[in-house]
């Protein structure tokens, strides 16, 4: 009964069917790309969503310290967990990374010690990337300028995302919460 009613739905009947079934395959497998581009530009963020841009400098609010609730701790063995088994999962999307900073102060050997601490940066990001992401292109671009105040920094990334490296991720996500809750009730 069930061979009758595969057989029925691939190799005969609706047309419809056929081109819904090729169409989710090719859902599943081909990955879209997500341009995203984060800039920081006098005091002000901006979030670019392929061409649509957010003011995030708006929505930032001030707290002080008594608004501030206590919030759920996670336990840093549940964090270590989580980004072991983030770094071991093959099904990571595909990132095209690149950061570029203008900056200044009006001292130029605050400026050149700055230079030398942000370049010492570059790895650990590229790391922090790595787990979550396969890197593909990655590009860390620093101007100093001396004699001037200013600090300008941009972000752009294209993510390769695919329905398959998104239900990986959420089974690793659920995975590592219900390990936690199921600890914390032994």
């Amino acid at each position: 009964m069930k061979w009758q009613l595969c057989k029925s739905m691939f190799f005969g009947g609706n047309i419809l069917m056929k081109l819904f079934f090729i169409f989710l395959a090719f859902l599943l497998l081909v990955p879209f790309p997500i341009k995203i581009k984060f800039k920081l530009i006098n005091k002000k963020f901006y979030l670019f969503i392929y061409s649509f841009r957010i003011d995030i400098s708006k929505n930032i609010k001030k707290y002080n310290a008594e608004t501030i609730k206590k919030k759920k701790t996670f336990r840093k063995t549940s964090i270590i967990e989580l980004l072991h088994k983030f770094d071991k999962n093959p099904m990571k999307p595909y990132n095209y990374f690149s950061i570029n900073m203008d900056y200044g102060f009006e001292d130029a050997a605050f400026t050149g010690l700055f230079y030398g601490m942000i370049y010492n940066t570059y790895p650990w990001i590229y790391k922090f990337l790595s787990i979550f992401l396969n890197v593909k292109r990655y590009n860390f671009s620093v101007k100093p300028h001396f004699n001037k105040s200013f600090f300008n920094l941009e972000i752009n990334s294209i993510f390769l995302l695919n329905i398959v490296n998104v239900i990986c991720i959420i089974i690793l996500i659920l995975s590592v919460h219900f390990s936690i809750k199921k600890a914390d009730i032994d």
